[in-house]
């Protein structure tokens, strides 16, 4: 009968360890996609946060669009920015903070992203729909 009790007590050690070893790369993981989601503007460029570095858009050179999408599961409709430089890959800012129930950013963000790209490239033909977009959306969300 005792033998029985220490092959249970391995068993568990065996389940608990796996359990370990599954969930830990998966916690990683989340750390990793929600640091990456995270954006900021300084200079001119927008960074977007990387976790050996961090990504520069110059937005006096980049192609700045704005677009909709869908975020997660349940497909809510969701404003998007999107930043290109010439060879790279776009970046999507998505306008809806997941962290606050898709809520959409603060009409004074809005405007800020929408003052800091006009500031960037004041004469670019791309930039003033793309600034008017963010201002209307920030004056009115549901437009």
């Amino acid at each position: 009968m005792d033998d029985l009790s220490v092959d249970g007590d391995k068993v568990l050690a065996v389940v608990l360890s796996v359990a370990v070893a599954v969930s830990v790369p998966f916690v990683i993981l989340l750390g990793v996609v929600m640091h990456r989601r995270s954006f900021f503007f300084e200079s001119g460029c927008l960074w977007r946060r990387g976790v050996l570095r961090d990504r520069r858009y110059d937005l006096s050179r980049a192609v700045v669009r704005m677009d909709a999408g869908k975020i997660g599961l349940p497909g809510i409709p969701a404003p998007v920015l999107e930043v290109s430089e010439e060879g790279g890959r776009a970046v999507r800012v998505w306008l809806r903070n997941r962290d606050k129930r898709f809520a959409l950013l603060p009409p004074g963000e809005l405007r800020a992203l929408a003052d800091e790209i006009v500031a960037a490239r004041p004469d670019g033909p791309d930039v003033s729909g793309v600034a008017e977009r963010l201002r209307r959306l920030a004056d009115d969300p549901v437009c």
